[in-house]
């Protein structure tokens, strides 16, 4: 999974087209993916909208630190 910001405050996250995982694990790999961002980015995630084919996740956030 690859990380792309998109604006500030808004962040795409999709399939490594490279290393795609298989379709029936990507619900696992894209909550594998979000949690770590999360657990390194001090942010509070105000929004999702999943793109279910290929694996696409927007992520809205507010910085929740410094």
């Amino acid at each position: 999974m690859d990380v792309s910001p998109v604006c500030e405050g808004c962040c795409l996250f999709k399939a490594n087209p490279q290393h795609p995982p298989p379709e029936e694990e990507m619900p696992i790999a894209i909550s594998e993916v979000l949690q770590k961002w999360m657990l390194s980015n001090p942010v509070r995630v105000r929004e999702t909208l999943p793109v279910v084919r290929r694996g696409n996740l927007f992520v809205w956030f507010d910085r929740a630190g410094p």
